[in-house]
């Protein structure tokens, strides 16, 4: 029955499909028929905790639901694309449903445990896409430093001059790791890779200084569509930073609201929306970035397809 509501979900779209499924695990749950699933999506396989609400979206398809599919409205089959916290691979097996052969996806995740997992899985995966691994993070600079990790959460310690992601008031630090941390500017340099159309970045926090770290890509004119988390209890300045610094490459932000996008026109917005997003009880709220129609204009390589239904006339690179 799980399996046949799975197959109508994913086909079809209906309204109240959230409720019926609730209404159904709920029913499952008390059967005593909740529990750890294994699935294949798209050639990738996951291990699912019934029992968690992120895992029952995962297995339903409807887990960030609305900047899944912003993202694959972006891509194509030759298209590259950056998982930065990559986790246990989810967006790499949505991802999978459209990149190819002729594409790559380019996932890291310094988080030691994390990335066993995404190892693993993408060991035995069946995906046509090339998948290249990076145990490291992402920063503003290139270095040694340390990861610490607390139920979930994880936070960038400072070395080497690396800049220090904030964690919450009161986190303890359950797990210490040495990592090593790379730029995008130096990963692309290395790679030899000419293009980047699609940059998902869930960093806790640290999306900034990683988006800083692509400066260079940026100056050079490359202007991938971009996802980023930006939690709740981001400061206020590091947020118009953020706008600041993408809105100077012609960058502008929408959110996602009941399956749909609308304009961020600045931070006091977001600000808005993630004090509704605190009440609600979520952490963060997703950010889609995208170039503006008139970066055309001052000769920068912007996307094509697919952020039109966003709000902008681009959103796919070009030669």
């Amino acid at each position: 029955m799980r399996r046949l509501l799975r197959a109508l979900v994913w086909r079809h779209a209906f309204r109240g499909k959230s409720r019926a499924i609730n209404a159904f695990e709920r029913a499952a749950s008390a059967l005593g028929s909740q529990g750890p699933l294994s699935v294949w999506l798209n050639g990738f396989p996951l291990e699912l905790d019934m029992r968690l609400a992120a895992h029952r979206d995962m297995y339903y398809g409807l887990y960030e639901e609305a900047e899944v599919r912003f993202m694959l409205r972006c891509l194509r089959p030759d298209s590259v694309l950056f998982d930065v916290g990559a986790a246990g691979g989810y967006y790499v097996a949505r991802a999978a449903e459209v990149i190819g052969t002729q594409g790559s996806i380019h996932c890291f995740e310094p988080l030691p445990t994390s990335f066993e997992l995404l190892q693993g899985r993408v060991a035995t995966a069946e995906l046509r896409a090339s998948v290249v691994l990076n145990p490291v993070a992402v920063s503003d600079r290139s270095g040694e430093c340390t990861i610490e990790a607390d139920g979930g959460r994880t936070r960038l310690g400072q070395a080497q001059g690396l800049p220090l992601l904030q964690a919450a008031a009161g986190t303890r630090s359950k797990e210490c790791h040495a990592v090593e941390a790379t730029t995008l500017d130096d990963y692309v340099r290395q790679r030899r890779l000419g293009r980047v159309d699609f940059i998902k970045l869930d960093v806790e926090g640290h999306e900034l200084a990683a988006l800083m770290g692509f400066g260079a890509c940026f100056e050079r004119g490359l202007r991938p569509a971009l996802l980023t988390e930006v939690r709740w209890d981001t400061p206020v300045e590091q947020r118009k930073a953020l706008f600041s610094y993408l809105g100077s490459f012609g960058y502008r932000a929408y959110g996602f609201r009941r399956g749909r996008t609308f304009s961020l026109p600045g931070p006091s917005a977001l600000g808005l929306k993630l004090g509704e997003g605190a009440k609600e009880g979520h952490t963060s709220v997703n950010v889609a970035w995208v170039c503006t129609p008139d970066a055309r204009e001052k000769g920068v390589r912007v996307c094509t397809i697919g952020c039109a239904r966003a709000g902008a006339a681009s959103c796919r690179q070009v030669a």
